[in-house]
């Protein structure tokens, strides 16, 4: 013996589940978003800071540069080994200069400027010019970053000096980096707690769609009267909240059809089978002759025949809902048909009269056996309906687009509220001299499934006091018309 286990959905809280979720996706650009905003901001001051701080520092040592050479070109010695000595007692940014002669041999430096920075560690000299910005080289001595230059100047009497420069930002180059390593730490920070803060903001705007959720899953088949634009939803949820109102409204529509056809059709076939089980037990009660039987027999196969037409019914009606009717297309003289069924019911009008208005050369492109069987209903519902006397008119026209076959009667009329329903199984309106009347409410039914079969439509116009007119509209090919 084998054992089958099928998952219940709604006793299994992972079944149907996914990996997918909005919230972590929405935390996730939001993250990025925030992250890629605070690299380019921070990145931004960063290098706002180090433009300002080279700015600043190149503009101080073109000055000095200026300066020192200024004095050599106007031979004030004195002042020049002042300057050149003091230069390097600034806590920062000090200034290193070395004076050397025409042969590269030190006559004066900076005090401490030997033993930090040699003098075979600068370029070869350049031309004495105003130097601009971005001219100035970067090196590295003994751990600590100067910025660099050397000139030959020339002197008056002819002749010519080399000056080196060495400006000490270290302690720039110090700063730098600590504002970096807080720009990243001020980074982290940042998108730490806008992570924080995307995962309380989406959390808290998830919250419509999970209690969305949550009234879906309290609806039953038995609680389908619960709707959700009860509530106060968010301006993006309110059209699926409206949607889901739609949605519940057919459901609910169909439930309650549902229970109306299954009630309907029950009293459909309890009636008949209520009648040949009471006729069955009276002819059992006691011994009768053969003509009893025969009446008993004769009337039972009446019920059967009833039971036999509704049964055929819901199966035609099963078998077009599920498209497994084979139509047979084909040109038919709709007047041809028309007169057909005209002389058919003739004998059963009840005093009716008929008139026929129809095109001789009209002709319909359809499934001859269910046209027949949808204007016959019709023509049975007319006469059924009708007063005697009356007369039940048969119209055909060519509308260009259609074909329409109309049947008027001049019978009771059908209310407005009714309209809307008479093509639902076993539907029938009861009252206004219709409540003898015997059917099944499965007609109108079958030629509303014949019609749709056909690609056409059905529809019902009516008065009370005045009749009733039902339309079958039939789609007309390129190739149909009118023939001679």
């Amino acid at each position: 013996m084998s054992w089958k286990i099928v998952a219940d959905p709604e006793n299994n809280p992972s079944a149907g589940k996914s990996k997918f979720s909005i919230a972590n996706q929405l935390i996730a650009h939001f993250l990025l978003s925030a992250f890629i905003i605070l690299i380019i901001c921070m990145s931004m001051l960063y290098w706002g800071l180090t433009q300002s701080l080279r700015g600043h520092t190149i503009a101080y040592m073109r000055d000095e540069i200026a300066l020192i050479v200024l004095l050599l070109n106007t031979g004030d010695f004195e002042g020049l080994s002042r300057k050149i000595v003091s230069s390097g007692e600034k806590e920062y940014a000090k200034l290193y200069v070395r004076l050397l002669d025409g042969n590269n041999v030190p006559v004066i430096e900076t005090p401490s400027m030997g033993h930090l920075i040699p003098a075979t560690a600068f370029h070869p000299p350049v031309a004495y010019d105003l130097p601009k910005l971005h001219d100035y080289e970067t090196i590295k001595v003994k751990g600590k970053t100067f910025i660099v230059e050397t000139f030959a100047v020339n002197l008056k009497n002819g002749e010519t000096r080399h000056v080196q420069f060495a400006l000490d930002i270290s302690n720039l180059e110090h700063i730098r980096r600590d504002y970096a390593l807080k720009i990243l730490a001020a980074l982290m920070l940042g998108v730490s707690l806008a992570g924080l803060t995307g995962r309380y903001i989406t959390v808290r705007g998830l919250r419509p769609l999970a209690a969305i959720a949550d009234k879906t899953r309290q609806i039953t088949a038995n609680k389908l009267g619960e709707r959700f634009s009860a509530q106060l939803w968010p301006l993006e949820l309110s059209t699926l909240a409206n949607s889901l109102d739609l949605m519940l409204d057919r459901l609910q529509e169909s439930f309650e059809r549902m229970r109306s056809y299954a009630a309907n059709l029950a009293h459909e076939i309890r009636t008949p089978l209520g009648i040949l089980r009471g006729e069955a037990e009276i002819a059992l009660s006691r011994k009768r002759s053969s003509e009893e039987y025969e009446r008993v027999i004769e009337s039972s196969l009446e019920e059967y025949q009833r039971l036999t037409k509704i049964v055929e019914s819901l199966l035609f009606l099963a078998m077009a809902d599920s498209r497994e009717v084979e139509l047979k297309f084909e040109e038919i003289r709709v007047k041809d048909e028309i007169h057909n069924l005209q002389d058919y019911y003739s004998e059963y009008a009840q005093g009716k009269a008929f008139m026929v208005l129809c095109d001789p050369g009209l002709i319909v492109w359809a499934d001859a056996t269910l046209l027949r069987r949808a204007i016959s209903n019709l023509i049975s519902n007319a006469i059924k309906y009708a007063p005697s006397g009356a007369v039940i008119t048969l119209e055909a026209t060519n509308r260009g687009q259609s074909v329409d076959i109309s049947v008027l009667d001049q019978g009771y009329g059908i209310e407005k509220e009714h309209l809307g329903r008479l093509f639902d199984r076993f539907y029938r309106v009861l009252g206004g001299g219709t409540a003898n009347i015997k059917g099944s409410g499965l007609g109108l039914s079958i030629v509303r499934s014949i019609m749709i079969l056909h690609g056409g439509t059905v529809s019902i116009e009516s008065e009370v006091g005045q009749g009733t007119k039902v339309t079958l509209s039939f789609p007309v090919p390129l190739r149909q018309g009118v023939v001679a």
